[in-house]
C-alpha cells in the first residue's frame, strides 16, 4: 500500500494494515528531513524508531535511481528491506531499459499476462510505450525476487 498524506496513514493505522509508507511529513517529524535514501547513512535509532513509532517489523525503502519516460524507456529501482535490528533481509538493484532486448521480451511478456486482451492482434508492444505500464513490469519483477515469509 502507498501511502501520500497523512491522513491515509493514520487510517492504515487504525486499520492495522500490515503494509505501511511513511509520508514526508511523518520523517520530517521523526527525522528533520523530509526523505531517507536507501544509499543515505540512516539517521541514529532510525530503524528502532519507526519500529517504536509503527510497529514495524522491518523497513522496506524503495528507490528511483533512473528514469527516461522517452523510448527507450528505462527505470532503475534500489530496494532494500532491512529488519528493525538493522539486518538487511532482500536487497535489489537493476536498470530496466527497453533497448535491452531480455529486457523487451520480459517486459512484453508480463503486459500479456497483466493485460490480457480478448482481441487477436499483439498489443504487448505498448509495454515498450507507455511508462506507467514499464513501471508496473519493473516493480513487479523487483518484487517478484522478495524470498518467501
Amino acid at each position: 500500500m502507498v501511502i501520500n498524506d497523512s491522513t491515509a496513514l493514520d487510517n492504515a493505522l487504525a486499520n492495522n494494515s500490515a503494509d505501511v509508507v511513511a509520508d514526508s511529513a511523518a520523517c520530517t517529524r521523526l527525522f528533520d528531513r523530509p526523505r531517507i535514501l536507501s544509499s543515505e547513512v540512516l539517521p541514529p535509532d532510525f530503524l528502532s524508531l519507526l519500529s517504536r513509532e509503527y510497529g514495524a517489523d522491518a523497513v522496506m525503502f524503495v528507490d528511483i535511481t533512473s528514469l527516461s519516460t522517452y523510448q527507450p524507456l528505462i527505470i532503475g529501482l534500489r530496494t532494500k528491506l532491512a529488519s528493525a535490528n538493522g539486518t538487511i533481509l532482500w536487497a535489489f538493484d537493476t536498470l530496466f531499459s527497453a533497448s535491452d532486448p531480455a529486457v523487451s521480451n520480459s517486459a512484453r511478456c508480463h503486459d500479456r499476462k497483466r493485460y490480457f486482451a480478448t482481441n487477436p492482434g499483439d498489443m504487448s508492444y505498448t509495454v515498450l510505450r507507455s511508462p506507467m505500464r514499464f513501471a508496473d513490469y519493473a516493480a513487479a519483477t523487483a518484487f517478484a525476487t522478495l524470498p518467501p515469509r
